[in-house]
C-alpha cells in the first residue's frame, strides 16, 4: 500500500506544479493585457491634450490677428507688440503669448502682419501657430482685408 500511496501523492503534487504553471501563465498574460491597456490609454490623453493646447493656440493666433487689425485701424504706426494673455482671459490654467509684427508694404498702402501664437507660455510643453496676413488701409484709415 505504501507504494501505491507514494504514487498518488506524487501524481497530486505533479498536478499541483501543472495547476501553478497554468495559473502563473495566465497571470503574466492578464499583466501584458494591463500594461498594455494602460499605455494606449497614455498614449491617447497624450495626444488628446496636444490637440487641445493645439486649438487653443489656433484661436490665440487668430485673437491676435484681430488685435493687429483693430491697432492698425486706430494708428497705422502700429508695428506690432508682444500680447501675454492671462489664463483667466484663456478660460484655463495656463497663460498664453502671441508675437504680432507688422511690416509696411513696398505700396504704403498695405501692411504685411505676422502672428506667432505660443500656448500655453511654457518652455517645453507648448504649441506654436504661425499667422501671415495683408492688411490694407484705405484712405480714410479703415482697415480691410
Amino acid at each position: 500500500m505504501s507504494i501505491l500511496n507514494c504514487d498518488r501523492q506524487s501524481q497530486f503534487r505533479q498536478r499541483q506544479g501543472i495547476v501553478l504553471i497554468v495559473v502563473l501563465v495566465c497571470l503574466f498574460v492578464v499583466s501584458l493585457l494591463t500594461v498594455t491597456q494602460i499605455r494606449s490609454l497614455l498614449m491617447h490623453r497624450r495626444q488628446t491634450r496636444t490637440q487641445g493646447l493645439q486649438i487653443q493656440a489656433f484661436w490665440l493666433a487668430e485673437s491676435a490677428a484681430q488685435r493687429a487689425r483693430a491697432k492698425l485701424k486706430e494708428s497705422p504706426d502700429y508695428q506690432g507688440e508682444t500680447w501675454k494673455v492671462g489664463a483667466e482671459k484663456l478660460g484655463d490654467d495656463l497663460p498664453g503669448v502671441a508675437v504680432i509684427r507688422v511690416e509696411r508694404a513696398s505700396d504704403e498702402k498695405n501692411f504685411r502682419v505676422r502672428v506667432e501664437a505660443i500656448y500655453p507660455d511654457d518652455p517645453i510643453h507648448r504649441v506654436q501657430v504661425m499667422k501671415q496676413f495683408v492688411v490694407e488701409l484705405s484712405a480714410s484709415g479703415g482697415g480691410s482685408q
